[in-house]
């Protein structure tokens, strides 16, 4: 289902991040990580960024499961 809605957005690094979930999510969450992804093109790549404008939206199942820590989202995020 994730490769039929998001299309081409399907490579997207933080895709990689929410697929291990996919069995567990609704087509219309799908949809929302794609609108998320076409208006805000960093969340693709910054899985920090794309949690965020999930909770934003309302997605907070999808959020709570996604890896926040820097080193999964690969970036060099500030110490605690």
């Amino acid at each position: 289902m994730a490769q039929e809605v998001l299309g081409g957005l399907i490579s997207a690094p933080t895709v990689q991040f929410l697929l291990p979930q996919a069995f567990l999510m609704t087509r219309r969450e799908w949809e929302v990580i794609k609108t998320i992804y076409e208006c805000e093109p960093r969340s693709r790549d910054d899985l920090q960024c794309l949690g965020a404008l999930l909770e934003k939206e309302g997605a907070p199942s999808i959020a709570e499961n996604e890896p926040t820590t820097s080193a999964a989202a690969g970036g060099g995020g500030k110490p605690a």
